[in-house]
């Protein structure tokens, strides 16, 4: 059960080389890539139970908005220009400094959740559950539907940084 969704993102992009030479290279190119979120689903609310000495098999048992929650969300299509540049580190062959940034066109994200909880109070006598004193039930269901995005990005980053967002890249 897990509260949070994963997200897993796979892109790739085509380059061409604007300037190149023995230190530099300037790059621009499209960027295609999709964000996957997992499921959810996790349980909510509280559930207690209490025994006397008395009778040690009899249990009361009290749920107040106990249930599960399940949600998902839609994957997320992008898709924009990039522009990426690397200095190259002339004494470590084969490496570069870099940054690459640009900016995306997001799909709609559709997200829904759905929310099933009861409330109720019943005693468990020797392991049989009796019928509640009170039950009462609810079931609910949203939908959330963003539209699309357009955004900034920089590679090891969310948004766009002219200062703080560098990568180390191989080169052949």
């Amino acid at each position: 059960m897990r509260r949070q969704p994963y997200s897993i993102s796979l892109g790739t992009s085509y380059n061409m080389n604007i300037a190149r030479n023995d230190w530099i290279m300037i790059r621009w190119g499209i960027f295609g890539g999709m964000d996957y979120y997992t499921k959810v689903d996790y349980q909510t609310g509280t559930s207690s139970q209490s025994s006397s000495s008395a009778s040690p098999d009899t249990f009361t048992i009290s749920e107040t908005s106990y249930g599960n929650v399940k949600g998902q969300r839609s994957p997320v299509f992008k898709l924009g220009p990039v522009v990426d540049s690397f200095v190259f580190i002339r004494w470590l062959p084969q490496l570069a400094i870099g940054l690459q940034g640009g900016m995306l066109y997001a799909t709609d994200s559709d997200t829904n959740t759905k929310t099933t909880v009861r409330t109720r109070t019943f005693q468990r006598v020797n392991g049989v559950d009796q019928t509640p004193t009170s039950d009462t039930g609810t079931s609910t269901e949203a939908r959330s539907l963003g539209g699309p995005t357009i955004s900034t990005f920089s590679i090891a980053g969310t948004t766009f940084n002219l200062f703080g967002n560098f990568v180390l890249r191989y080169v052949w």
